[in-house]
């Protein structure tokens, strides 16, 4: 077995681990709205987004987060009556794209999601030594920049 297949096997059984550790969002209000962890998503989404631009389309969103776009419209809705995000139609040529972007709501309810995934996190690097979290958030940091270089490139390929 080469070093790469190795590596591929070894990956498809810590990921597991790490992705069933760290629970979804309790189904809980936050500010008023019921978070649950396809909101939680959408918002997180728009967050890595809006690091790019102000704006993202919600097919963009859709395709990264691989959701039915009858789903991620009523969650659209949903979020822009709860004042967490904005969509516009009016940008771009073709009207029918939806552009959405993050409040400052939207931010508030993301940083309560955040902080309750933040203690589980830190309750698992605690189990490390120094040199193990700094490796492994090296390795973290190079996976996480490649993943999210695929899921734009995707969105790329599509339009």
């Amino acid at each position: 077995m080469n070093s790469s297949s190795t590596a591929l096997r070894r990956a498809l059984e810590l990921f597991p681990k790490l992705y069933f550790y760290v629970p979804p969002t309790r189904r809980r209000a936050v500010a008023g709205l019921i978070v649950t962890e396809d909101i939680a998503a959408i918002l997180w989404m728009l967050e890595l987004y809006a690091a790019e631009s102000e704006y993202v389309s919600q097919a963009a969103v859709r395709d990264a987060l691989g959701m039915r776009q009858d789903r991620l419209s009523r969650l659209v809705v949903k979020l822009a009556e709860a004042d967490c995000i904005k969509y516009r139609s009016d940008l771009g040529d073709d009207h029918r794209t939806h552009w959405l972007k993050l409040t400052g709501r939207g931010r508030s309810v993301l940083s309560a999601v955040k902080a309750e995934r933040t203690a589980i996190i830190e309750d698992l690097l605690s189990s490390l030594s120094v040199a193990q979290r700094e490796a492994g958030m090296a390795a973290l940091e190079g996976l996480a920049t490649a993943a999210w270089y695929r899921i734009k490139a995707r969105r790329s390929t599509r339009e």
